[in-house]
């Protein structure tokens, strides 16, 4: 090996320890341009990296030294596609006129083998004469070096946004299970239990139990449209607006349309939320309801009469100007209601068959005695031995009170 060969292998090597360890894509940039031009002796050159969709909307880092290019012509370039080195003769074999009148007299790609992601562009030799293979050989394994590190600074740039969306994300799901109940109200002739089990760390559904007075308390659910941080956050507002209008001892068909309106008002098109909501007085023997275009939920009677509650109207936030009917059934000791969302009936297994309401009325019969903790978790345990193995595919919530 020769001592220019040691030199210039000794210079990669040092270029490439000092790009490795920068995850500043300008300095990549601006360091494999003065290594390119002291080694060719070149006093002009242009570099260009497509950055998306890292960049914050900035897609293009460019870097100019005596050469300046258009955004249409790097557009061109990029579009090209090289795989490697191209000289720019004065007849510009690229077709891109503005190359040779820019100053620019070769070109190199910035790419791994399966992605360009900018190229180097280099003016005219100062002493003049072409370059040799062996200058252009130095220069294309400097681009090799950058592609490199810039690869590594991309995925430190990933791992970071990353973490950052896992600590969001942890920090919604405390902010989400402080809104949803956790102790049931302590009344002595109800007993009321709930589960719920979203998909991921934030979810969409949500439910309520709410102590209106000594001898009467008011339970609701809801689904709403897609997962995720928008669902999490039309929950929250859903949740605040339900508590606000019961607070106010409204009719529970006036609390639903006047929610229906906000959701409308508030949301996109493609957003809407399945709501159903029940008081349930002790002293009148009497569950009132408005179901919001949500699964009917069964009313199981101690005599072995099963009723679904589907009185109400459209689902919250389709149509502006909705009225919902109200529906109102006896209740009294003994009688079980049962909440749930899709995310229960719905459930796949590895065959892509569903759990159905069929099946959940089979098991709420069989349970239909036990207290409510014990249909809640046996209703759970007959999903799960279905599912099987098949990943959970919606949220997952129920809740169930029985009069005592």
């Amino acid at each position: 090996m020769s001592n220019d060969q040691v030199v210039e292998l000794t210079s990669l090597v040092e270029t490439a320890k000092i790009l490795n360890s920068s995850l500043d894509y300008k300095f990549i940039l601006n360091h494999i341009m003065l290594a390119s031009m002291g080694k060719l002796v070149v006093s002009r050159s242009a570099a260009f990296v497509n950055l998306f969709p890292l960049a914050s909307g900035k897609n293009i880092l460019k870097l100019f030294k005596g050469i300046t290019i258009e955004s249409e012509t790097i557009a061109e370039l990029l579009s090209l596609d090289l795989d490697e080195s191209v000289g720019i003769a004065s007849s510009n074999d690229l077709g891109i006129l503005n190359l040779v009148s820019a100053g620019v007299h070769r070109i190199f790609p910035i790419r791994s083998s399966h992605q360009l992601f900018g190229y180097l562009l280099i003016g005219k030799k100062l002493l003049g004469g072409e370059f040799t293979s062996a200058e252009v050989e130095f220069v294309s394994t400097l681009c090799n070096i950058a592609t490199m590190a810039i690869d590594n600074a991309r995925l430190f740039e990933e791992s970071l946004a990353k973490q950052r969306l896992e600590e969001e994300l942890n920090l919604a799901h405390s902010i989400q299970e402080k809104l949803l109940p956790k102790k049931m109200p302590d009344v002595p002739w109800c007993d009321v239990n709930t589960f719920h089990a979203p998909t991921k760390q934030v979810g969409g559904d949500y439910f309520d139990v709410i102590q209106l007075s000594s001898t009467s308390l008011c339970t609701a659910i809801a689904d709403v449209s897609g997962k995720g941080f928008p669902a999490a956050l039309l929950m929250a507002n859903l949740q605040s607006a339900f508590r606000a209008l019961i607070a106010a001892r409204l009719p529970l068909h006036e609390i639903v349309r006047r929610m229906n309106k906000i959701v409308y008002e508030n949301t996109d098109a493609d957003k809407f939320i399945t709501f159903f909501a029940a008081i349930c007085d002790s002293a009148a023997k009497s569950l009132s309801y408005v179901n919001a275009g949500h699964n009917y939920p069964f009313l199981m009677k101690r005599s072995g009469e099963i009723y679904r509650l589907d009185k109400g109207g459209l689902m919250l936030g389709v149509m502006e100007d909705v009225e919902y009917q109200p529906g109102e059934e006896k209740i009294g000791t003994g009688d079980l209601l049962y909440l749930f969302t899709d995310g229960v009936s719905e459930a796949l297994n590895s065959n892509d068959e569903e759990f159905t309401e069929e099946r959940l009325e089979q098991v709420l019969r069989l349970n239909s005695a036990l207290s409510t903790s014990e249909v809640l978790g046996n209703v759970r345990k007959e999903i799960a031995s279905f599912v099987g193995d098949a990943p959970q595919s919606d949220d997952i919530t129920q809740v169930c009170l029985r009069v005592i």
